[in-house]
């Protein structure tokens, strides 16, 4: 993922200080957001209160080659009921399957997830060393997925249920099947799932979060989700890798720098640790100047050397960018 970090020092008319604004971004054209990432650490999160029977498994590979299930999600205690309605579904083996916000599940899809089911089923050392009648499967989007919901009732026939806001229960097909419509999704029981999407607000969405990470800025599973959520929803910059570096300047020049200051809440600030900010700086400049050095390249025609000499990359960093090229 390619970030872009700046930081904005603007005078608060409240408190007449100079105060840094740290803002992160998203290079949309080089690589989409890591939403899968975040979805696995935003449901851990959402899901902690049962942290001690649930065991997560990312990208479970299902055989040899790669197929690979989203999030696997197996209860350690069986006779425990979790407190959280999208878990009360769950059963020993649970399928997770995500769908990016801008994606929607089809009936393709569906028979995708089922055979991902089948097959975990299946490829075990003992016959019915999985019991098949402890397998569900959950199916994470931001869309409604109409079209699959009719072709269950009319087709197969299967009772489809709104249990809970924003989860429907599927019954009566190869396996229990549950929707979680993360739009839908009240945001006070599941802050971090519902809020997987490119449309959140400063004051109402992202404030909370950070509320939410305190005291847990070293927990990586709200590092990840953080930071994928706020690469989504902070305001994207022109792609820089069409850019010359004059425009990028421009772009991060502090007139962009003020307006953005404008629009993000003081919260957005002050509730970032420093270690956190720091390590994103860092990191997220470093990617900055890389795609600087290779735009340069290609528009200007410039070789490496001349693209840092250009950029003012100091001496001691340079061998660090070449060797990413």
């Amino acid at each position: 993922m390619n970030h872009v970090a700046r930081e904005d020092y603007t005078k608060d008319s409240t408190t007449k200080e100079k105060t840094k604004l740290f803002h992160v971004h998203t290079d949309r054209m080089t690589m989409d957001t890591d939403w899968h990432s975040g979805f696995h650490t935003s449901i851990q999160i959402d899901l902690q209160e049962d942290r001690d029977i649930l065991t997560y498994c990312k990208e479970y590979q299902l055989t040899q080659e790669p197929l690979r299930i989203d999030t696997l999600i197996i209860r350690k205690l069986a006779g425990h009921i979790p407190r959280k309605n999208l878990a009360k579904f769950f059963l020993g083996h649970n399928i997770i399957e995500y769908k990016n916000p801008q994606d929607n599940f089809h009936i393709n899809d569906l028979h995708k997830v089922l055979s991902y089911a089948a097959a975990y089923q299946a490829n075990t050392a003992r016959v019915r060393e999985i019991d098949p009648d402890d397998i569900s499967i959950t199916v994470v989007c931001n869309h409604f997925p109409r079209e699959v919901i009719r072709f269950l009732q009319e087709k197969r026939h299967a009772a489809v249920v709104n249990a809970f806001p924003g989860i429907y229960h599927v019954t009566g097909y190869a396996f229990p099947i549950q929707f979680a419509i993360t739009r839908k999704l009240p945001s006070e029981e599941y802050p971090w799932i519902s809020r997987l999407r490119k449309d959140l607000t400063v004051r109402e969405d992202i404030d909370k979060l950070l509320n939410d990470c305190s005291g847990h800025e070293e927990d990586p599973l709200y590092r990840t989700a953080l930071r994928t959520i706020l690469n989504a929803n902070e305001i994207q910059f022109e792609e820089v890798t069409s850019m010359t570096w004059k425009t990028v300047d421009m772009v991060l020049g502090e007139e962009t720098g003020r307006r953005l200051y404008r629009e993000c809440c003081d919260s957005v600030r002050d509730k970032v640790r420093d270690e956190m900010r720091d390590e994103v700086r860092s990191e997220v400049r470093d990617e900055v100047r890389q795609n600087a050095i290779s735009n340069l390249m290609t528009t200007m025609k410039m070789t490496a050397e001349q693209a840092m000499a250009a950029l003012m990359v100091p001496e001691a960093d340079r061998s660090r960018y070449l060797a990413k090229l």
